[in-house]
C-alpha cells in the first residue's frame, strides 16, 4: 500500500519519520539491482516515473523484512553510479521543500560510496 506522506516534514531530532520507514536500519542488506522506468502521469500515485531498488535484506541487522523499495517522481542526484552487489552501511532520510532527499551510504571490497536520491513519496515492500 503507499503512503502518501509528502505533506509530512521529517524532524530528524524528535524522530519524525513516515511510516514505511525502516527506523531501525539496514546495515549490511545487499543490493540486488536498481531499475527505473517512466510512464504516463498516474493520477492514483501522483507520479510519472519510479526508481525502484531490490534488496536483500536477510542478512541486514535490525530490518529483514524489506524486499523491494520504490521512489515515486525520483530523481537520482548520483547518476552513474553502479550499487548493484554493494553493501548498504547507513542512510539519512530529511525533507527538502516538499520533496524527501534520501542519502545512502554503501560499501564493497573494492570502495565507497553514497547514493543520493529526491522523490515525492514511497512505497516498500516486505516480506510477508
Amino acid at each position: 500500500h503507499m503512503e502518501k506522506f509528502y505533506r509530512l516534514h521529517i524532524d530528524e531530532q524528535n524522530g519524525i519519520f513516515p511510516k514505511w520507514y525502516w527506523k531501525k536500519g539496514l546495515h549490511d542488506a545487499i543490493v540486488n539491482g536498481v531499475s527505473t522506468w517512466d510512464f504516463e502521469y498516474n493520477s492514483t500515485i501522483r507520479a510519472s516515473n519510479c526508481v525502484e531498488i531490490r534488496l536483500d535484506a536477510s542478512q541486514a541487522m535490525f530490518d529483514t523484512s524489506i524486499k523491494t523499495i520504490r521512489f515515486y517522481n525520483c530523481k537520482v542526484l548520483t547518476p552513474g553510479l553502479d550499487i548493484t552487489g554493494m553493501w548498504w552501511v547507513k542512510d539519512r532520510l530529511t525533507s527538502v521543500g516538499d520533496k524527501h532527499l534520501l542519502e545512502i551510504d554503501l560499501s564493497s571490497p573494492k570502495t565507497q560510496c553514497r547514493f543520493a536520491l529526491r522523490f515525492d513519496s514511497c512505497e516498500v515492500e516486505r516480506w510477508e
